[in-house]
């Protein structure tokens, strides 16, 4: 005596395929922010770059710059991510601040 046990049938693939809800399209992103991030960043660049080799001029009389210290450049790339942080939070809408 042997059971067999019913087998059940297989769904069909292209039923389970169109049945499956479809992926929006995403929207494509828009480059002007990356042209103006690219050209502030340029300028903004080349005017530290001159500022710097300014002021290093300025400090020294012999013409010998004195080297960057680590913690000046550690609490240089804190401000940076500070900005960058700034910069990201201008694209979200204001939170209203209202108690309930």
């Amino acid at each position: 005596m042997s059971s067999k046990t019913p087998q059940t049938p297989l769904p069909d693939r292209r039923a389970m395929l169109q049945a499956r809800p479809a992926i929006p399209a995403k929207k494509p992103l828009d480059p002007r922010p990356y042209w103006f991030g690219l050209v502030g960043g340029l300028f903004t660049g080349l005017i530290g770059a001159y500022m710097f080799n300014r002021a290093a001029q300025e400090a020294t009389k012999d013409g010998e710059i004195k080297p960057i210290e680590t913690g000046q450049i550690f609490g240089l790339a804190l401000a940076m991510i500070t900005v960058m942080r700034q910069i990201a939070e201008l694209a979200r809408p204001p939170e209203t601040n209202t108690k309930k």
